[in-house]
């Protein structure tokens, strides 16, 4: 039941996603990296080594570590599913991706309410997607990317699509899965701007 051009969305999630997370991974640990760059004593060549100074850690960081740890697990109160998600592909594919779909759609909802989005609870995804969109939150290609994972999101849930076969279940349920990271790290490190913005 594979389509093509639902092929065409996972290999363009699969191709653009890597590239952007470690560039986002590394815009959001920028002031680590800079850190550690600056504790830098001894680089070498071919064996790649590296000595760093060590530092001591305050208590005062400790417990700012403490609270951001608390902040980012306050993102998506989500249950973390794989496993039910996993055991779910292997008996019913439909049912595997309607959990990890649910699960993006409470990240969405919870990003709009860490950026203010003035939204009542019962309003439409696509109503989320568009606010998100406008704050920046999401760019067109995410944005885009969610609106087809919920269009096939409603034809199973509403419109009683045949029952996904395993392979597509399985890109399902995995692009569902990384746009849901892309999210979540998206709130995490907006919330680690205003947390540096607010100490300054």
């Amino acid at each position: 039941m594979s389509q093509p051009w639902f092929d065409s969305i996972v290999d363009l999630i699969v191709g653009v996603s890597w590239p952007l997370v470690v560039a986002f991974v590394v815009f959001l640990f920028r002031d680590v990296i800079r850190r550690r760059l600056e504790d830098l004593k001894r680089v070498e060549g071919g064996g790649l080594s590296a000595d760093f100074e060590a530092r001591i850690v305050r208590a005062e960081d400790a417990a700012e570590s403490a609270r951001e740890e608390r902040s980012d697990a306050e993102v998506a109160p989500v249950v973390h599913r794989e496993s039910l998600i996993e055991d779910l592909l292997k008996v019913h594919g439909n049912s595997a991706f309607l959990a990890a779909f649910s699960d993006l759609e409470a990240i969405l909802r919870d990003a709009a309410d860490d950026a203010n989005v003035p939204l009542p609870r019962l309003i439409p995804l696509s109503a989320v997607i568009r606010e998100l969109q406008k704050r920046e939150i999401l760019y067109s290609e995410g944005a885009d990317a969610i609106s087809q994972l919920a269009t096939i999101r409603n034809d199973i849930a509403h419109a009683g699509a045949p029952n996904l076969g395993f392979d597509e279940a399985r890109r399902l349920v995995e692009a569902t899965a990384l746009m849901s990271g892309i999210v979540s790290g998206i709130v995490r490190g907006r919330r680690a701007v205003r947390s540096q913005s607010s100490e300054n």
